[in-house]
């Protein structure tokens, strides 16, 4: 039988790998905030996503300092900072080191539009019950 390794041990190891990739060690990151949440240490924790994926991040309280607007779910934004693994988890995220807003975020453009255009539908047939009007056929 070969070698036999601990769960730590594997996990110790892939973080080994991330730490020593140069690109994983410091990259920028453009995508869309969602699932943000300030904990009570300061830290804020939220994924970055876009049209094919997501990825964990986490943005400590010693690095929030330098942030000069509050994080939201639908901004666009860049991180900078590395992708290691969380070896208690075993799992990869992105550890932001900044964080600049690149717009609103697509997605949640689109969400927008389609609540303001659902609004619209709904206010116009409130105000056609109102003033008489039942017909709701599709005829003009």
């Amino acid at each position: 039988m070969s070698s036999v390794y601990t769960v730590g041990q594997i996990n110790a190891y892939i973080k080994r790998m991330f730490t020593q990739d140069f690109l994983l060690s410091r990259v920028y990151v453009k995508g869309e905030i969602s699932n943000c949440k300030y904990h009570t240490s300061g830290h804020i924790y939220f994924s970055l996503k876009d049209e094919t994926g997501t990825i964990s991040c986490i943005l400590f309280a010693g690095a929030r300092k330098g942030l000069t607007f509050r994080l939201e779910n639908g901004q666009r934004v860049v991180v900078f900072g590395g992708v290691s693994v969380y070896e208690r988890d075993g799992t990869y995220q992105l550890y932001a080191k900044e964080v600049r807003l690149d717009g609103l975020g697509e997605l949640y453009e689109r969400y927008e539009a389609l609540k303001r255009e659902l609004e619209e539908m709904y206010y116009s047939c409130f105000e056609a019950e109102k003033s008489g009007n039942t017909d709701h056929s599709l005829s003009g």
